[in-house]
């Protein structure tokens, strides 16, 4: 029941578009209730970013900034589901509660049916071709169920960061 809470009181925060001082202050994640983050995913075979815990300072200090910047993003609305899109670098958040968040980069794409310049097609034959790019200084913040886009130029380029270490 907790961890549907604090997931629950999450993602309210976030779509609300007008915020009491009073009403945000409870909807915050908070320091205590992470036990740990690490960026994972990337192309196969990319290696994960250090695991930062609760319990360590290097790690608390970490998980400080990126609550801080989660909590400070700007809610622009819910996050429309795309299926995959490439292979993104998601920043993995587990919970005291047992339940995960997840923070990736955020992104939009574009379905078609007509082919990209240079791309041939057998005749006759129908595909959908699918395009997501980036969206500059938006993240995108969700868990099991549900996502939602935010403005977090902090974040963004944190996460944006780990891409250029793997892609080194």
């Amino acid at each position: 029941m907790k961890k549907s809470t604090i997931l629950l009181l999450v993602l309210a925060w976030l779509l609300s578009p007008i915020q009491s001082a009073e009403a945000s202050k409870d909807n915050k994640v908070k320091v205590e209730d992470v036990v740990s983050m690490q960026v994972v995913g990337g192309i196969h075979g990319t290696k994960p970013s250090p695991m930062y815990k609760n319990n360590n300072a290097i790690g608390k200090e970490v998980i400080t900034k990126v609550t801080d910047w989660i909590n400070s993003s700007i809610p622009i609305g819910v996050q429309p589901v795309y299926g995959r899109h490439g292979y993104p670098r998601i920043l993995k958040i587990q919970l005291t509660t047992k339940e995960s968040l997840y923070v990736e980069v955020g992104y939009i794409c574009v379905t078609s049916n007509t082919p990209p310049p240079g791309v041939l097609t057998p005749k006759g034959e129908t595909y959908i071709f699918k395009s997501c790019s980036e969206l500059k200084d938006e993240i995108v913040i969700g868990n099991s169920t549900s996502s939602l886009r935010a403005k977090s130029p902090e974040l963004y380029k944190w996460l944006k960061m780990w891409e250029l270490k793997v892609n080194k």
